[in-house]
Formats: C-alpha cells, sequence, structure tokens
C-alpha cells in the first residue's frame, strides 16, 4: 500500500512513514481543506514538537497541513502512530478580518490585506468587485466565498494541497470501465435545506424580500429562515437571497464510483463512467487504505454550483 507519511518538527527535521496500517483522504469542494487520518507502524516512543504533515499517495503530494491529533499507542507488541490533520487552509475559518465595507476587492488584496497563513496559495485572478462587506464574527473564508460568488457565481475550492481557486480548473478526464467499477450508486442529502427566506429591508421591515426553494417546496420540506438585512449584498437584495438557498442545496444529489488505486486526479477533473456518467465535474474524492489496498470514490454533485444541466 503506497501511502507515505511525512513528519516535520519545530527544528526542520522531518521523519517519514512508509509502513501504513490504514489511512482515510478526503476532499470535497465545499470542506476548505484537504483531511487526512491514519495509522503506521513506528519504532519510536515519542515525537515532540511535531508541527507540519505531509501524505504522498503514490508519487503525489495530496496533503500538507497542521496537527490536529497525534498519538503513538502500544499494543500487541507494536507501537502504532496515529494522526488526523487537515489542510493549512483550514485555517481561513478560524481567522476573523475586521468587519466594515471593503471597497475595490480581488482575491489578492482580500486576502494579502489582513492576514498570512503558511502554504496557502490563491489562484492568479486580477478581477476586482466595487465592494465586499464584511459581517460581524466573519472569517476570511466567509469573505472568499463572498468575493467569489461575486466575481464568478460559484463557490471557492482547494487545488492541490492548499491554493485556493475561485474558476474550476480542469486538468485530465477519469475514465472508469465497467470491469474497473467496484461499486457505484447515487445518494440525496435534503438536510441542509431552507425552503424559504425572508430579509429585513432597511427600516427593519421583514418580507419586503422573500425567496421561495422551489426544489424544497417540491419535497414538502418547510424551513423558514428570518435574517437581517445582508449588507454584502445591499445593491442587489435579491441575489444575495438566492446565494443563500443555493447554498442550502449544496450537494444534494450525487452519484458515485469507486476503483482500485488512486492516480492524482483533482475536482473538478472530469469524470466519465462507462454506461453512468459522461464527463461530469469531480466534486468530491475519498481515499481509503487497509489491507494492503487502496479504494477511490469519485463523487459528482449536481446541485446550483455544479454540473448544472
Amino acid at each position: 500500500m503506497s501511502c507515505t507519511l511525512i513528519l516535520r518538527d519545530t527544528s526542520g527535521k522531518e521523519i517519514s512513514y512508509s509502513k501504513c496500517y490504514s489511512f482515510i483522504y478526503r476532499k470535497e469542494v465545499y470542506m476548505p481543506y484537504t483531511y487526512f487520518s491514519g495509522v503506521f507502524y513506528t519504532s519510536r516512543r515519542n515525537m515532540e514538537n511535531v508541527c507540519e504533515v505531509k501524505v504522498k499517495l503514490y508519487s503525489n503530494v495530496v496533503h500538507h497541513g497542521l496537527v490536529d491529533n497525534f498519538e503513538i499507542e502500544w499494543k500487541g507488541g507494536g507501537r502504532f502512530l496515529k494522526i488526523t490533520s487537515r489542510g493549512f487552509t483550514s485555517l481561513l475559518c478560524q481567522n476573523e478580518i475586521e468587519p466594515g465595507l471593503k471597497p475595490d476587492m480581488s482575491i489578492s488584496s482580500l486576502t494579502e490585506g489582513f492576514v498570512s497563513i503558511p502554504y496557502v496559495t490563491y489562484e492568479e485572478n486580477s478581477q476586482s468587485v466595487n465592494y465586499i462587506y464584511v459581517k460581524d464574527g466573519s472569517s476570511l473564508w466567509d469573505g472568499i466565498c463572498n468575493l467569489s460568488y461575486k466575481l464568478t457565481g460559484k463557490h471557492p475550492y482547494i487545488h492541490g494541497t492548499n491554493c485556493i481557486r475561485m474558476t474550476p480548473q480542469t486538468v485530465k478526464t477519469k475514465y472508469i470501465s465497467t470491469s474497473d467499477l467496484l461499486g457505484s450508486g447515487v445518494c440525496y442529502d435534503y438536510t441542509k435545506m431552507i425552503s424559504h427566506i425572508h430579509m429585513q429591508d432597511v427600516d427593519g421591515n421583514y418580507n419586503k424580500y422573500s425567496l421561495t426553494n422551489s426544489i424544497a417546496a417540491d419535497r414538502n420540506i418547510v424551513r423558514h429562515k428570518q435574517i437581517p438585512m445582508d449588507m454584502q449584498y445591499l445593491n442587489d437584495p435579491e441575489n444575495g437571497l438566492a446565494y443563500k438557498l443555493s447554498y442550502s442545496n449544496r450537494g444534494f444529489y450525487a452519484y458515485w464510483g469507486e476503483v482500485s488505486g488512486y492516480s492524482g486526479e483533482e475536482l473538478y477533473d472530469k469524470l466519465t463512467i462507462s454506461g453512468f456518467v459522461t464527463e461530469k465535474s469531480i466534486n468530491f474524492i475519498e481515499v481509503r487504505g487497509g489491507n494492503g489496498k487502496i479504494r477511490t470514490k469519485y463523487g459528482v454533485y449536481c446541485d446550483d454550483f455544479n454540473n448544472v444541466t
């Protein structure tokens, strides 16, 4: 099983672990970081001051992040290193930016002007909007989502290990034949859907701005949400409501295919499964390893942001 863990401590020393017992690696278009959890055989009793985690699957570096949890366990005459890590982009969700009106915002002016996070990069995009409005308690990731929707109508996502992209990038097409397919399926998730949203106007009156989610209403889902005036969309309140309903629909319909191995596919690469899926954007990737084998599940969302037909 070709999964290699590389740990770096605060002195810069790196130690590699290639004897893997099991692991899970995930990335998904609405998750603002890559995720890795693994168990490795080790001869060490301890390793102090670990500050960085890298993971290779075959020859591809798929994860570079912080240590969330780290443990060495003695069991059955052996030692096992257990680790959980999220990519450095997870810090975008843990850093708040100053609230208020931010004029003439681009991805570079938003990110470079407020906080610097190690190893996080951004797509080259010089487009800007007249302004974004940052609400109290908003994270840097919230600001990026706001900017991305205004510029592209899309939700931002993580490319590679720690690169923020607002515009989808397709590098390759993954073709899965019937003979290579280990399993496939479809799934529906209606738990996040909002059926109706109502927003105050500048005078504090509700119901001047209201919008109905037809996908939820058609399924007898009744969830009303009342919100104050959203200053992020002061010049286009209806568009702000549409974004919130679309986001509540995220990933509500998906289909997937599973194969042996992993060949380095990225989010928004294209997926074709013989007789099932044709040239659809990959929206989630889950790689699992255990018993010396690696299996990968590739998923496609059909929602307001992805694979719209």
